[in-house]
């Protein structure tokens, strides 16, 4: 048995949008649950002019961005927000959570559309078991592509901390989007010119990079994640933080687990 007993550091998928059964397994919310203008849609997107090579549907993360309220929220409401999240998997043996512990960074294979001023507003939310109910961790997504492709983007440890601590307070929590009534700004410009649209690259970002909020703003307490608990992965457009309306789009194959950026690849391949 020998080796049995080391842990396993091979691409670890985690969650895809390629087909209707996967989508069953996400949620969707925004402002207008709660009085405000914004829309979101989550569905499968068939267009060739769009789709990676190999695929016949990726996910589409799609609407508007509004920063007005319905009548009478105009004093209580501060709107502006939309995303999507893995929904929580109960068994009778209790909750099946995602265990990363081996793993360094999250690997998300995406590509940005809609109006460009919305690319700068995107943030990915992970939520775990234990700690409180309100806690989700948070990191910022950028887009170094301005051509509509799937792109990569690698963040490194010390890049991101202090974009990572910018105030975030309009992100919802992901229980308020189990209760949606839909069940289901600058871009960093590229740093090599990638021409072609369906040249897949990845967005990869070290889970130690993660922001710990509470109730929508940063916890006085910061941690480290605890990887081996996941609950819930998911992305939000914050467009209430910087003022930014508009139609929004977000394409969005795979989610995986990688020791290296370079480990995507095989990742995406598996879990296909």
């Amino acid at each position: 048995m020998k080796g049995a007993d080391l842990p396993s550091r091979a691409p670890l998928p985690l969650l895809a949008l390629n087909t209707p059964e996967d989508l069953k397994g996400f949620a969707t919310g925004c402002d207008s649950d709660v009085g405000g203008r914004s829309t979101a849609k989550l569905e499968l997107d068939t267009d060739p002019k769009r789709l990676l090579p190999g695929k016949s549907a990726v996910g589409r993360f799609w609407g508007e961005m509004r920063l007005d309220v319905q009548p009478g929220k105009e004093r209580t409401l501060r709107s502006g927000y939309a995303g999507f999240r893995s929904m929580p998997r109960p068994t009778l043996f209790g909750e099946m959570l995602h265990n990363v512990s081996y793993h360094d960074y999250l690997a998300l294979r995406v590509r940005a559309g809609g109006d460009p001023r919305t690319w700068n507003s995107y943030f990915v939310n992970i939520q775990t078991e234990g700690g409180y109910s309100n806690d989700l961790w948070q990191h910022r997504l950028y887009f170094k592509r301005s051509d509509g492709g799937w792109e990569d983007v690698y963040f490194s440890t010390t890049a991101c901390k202090s974009s990572s601590l910018m105030r975030l307070s309009l992100v919802p929590h992901p229980d308020s989007l189990a209760r949606s009534s839909h069940p289901s700004s600058i871009v960093i410009p590229p740093s090599v010119s990638l021409p072609f649209p369906h040249i897949h690259l990845s967005s990869q970002i070290p889970f130690d990079n993660f922001v710990r909020k509470n109730a929508g703003e940063i916890a006085r307490d910061q941690y480290k994640m605890p990887r081996n608990q996941l609950r819930t992965i998911g992305v939000s457009i914050l467009g209430g933080n910087s003022l930014v309306a508009g139609p929004y789009e977000l394409g969005i194959d795979t989610i995986s687990a990688v020791v290296e950026p370079g480990d995507i690849q095989e990742a995406q391949s598996e879990k296909a």
